[in-house]
């Protein structure tokens, strides 16, 4: 895919809140202005492609909905909005919102020796019938040094 501007809304010279008439006008407009077949400009094909590509993801509610969210991946080929064979990559990044690691240590904050985990451990004490390392493998952001070994 061509290279994009980091904002979609951007490149097409639209608002976030523009609608869905006024995206496919921007695109018509932009879309006549950059065809190869139009303008005379060595960039005119990379930039024809990247103003399909924004309208693409733009235009489709599903696809606007997790740009809005997540906006586009570093690795996202064809700006990561293609359905995947298996489908479930789209599916987690779509209910599941981008995590950092200072939002983890955050949470591990939280959760370590919380009730929480209290509870945890001794559900998954009885689970895994006292197997430790078994215990480790189920209880969340635990390792053997957290308990003494």
């Amino acid at each position: 895919a061509a290279e994009m501007p980091l904002d979609l809304y951007e490149a097409l010279g639209i608002k976030k809140t523009a609608t869905e008439s006024e995206i496919k006008k921007a695109y018509h407009k932009l879309a006549l202005k950059h065809h190869p077949d139009k303008s005379s400009s060595p960039m005119s094909t990379k930039i024809f492609q990247a103003l399909s590509s924004a309208y693409d993801v733009l235009k489709t509610p599903e696809k606007r909905e997790r740009y809005d969210q997540v906006g586009l991946d570093d690795d996202d080929s064809d700006l990561g909005m293609e359905e995947p064979d298996c489908g479930w990559t789209e599916y987690f990044r779509a209910i599941f919102k981008r995590v950092d690691e200072g939002e983890i240590e955050t949470f591990k904050d939280k959760y370590q020796r919380s009730e929480e985990e209290r509870l945890d451990i001794l559900k998954y004490y009885r689970v895994c019938k006292g197997d430790f390392s078994q215990m480790l493998e189920c209880i969340m952001l635990s390792k053997k040094e957290d308990f003494g070994y």
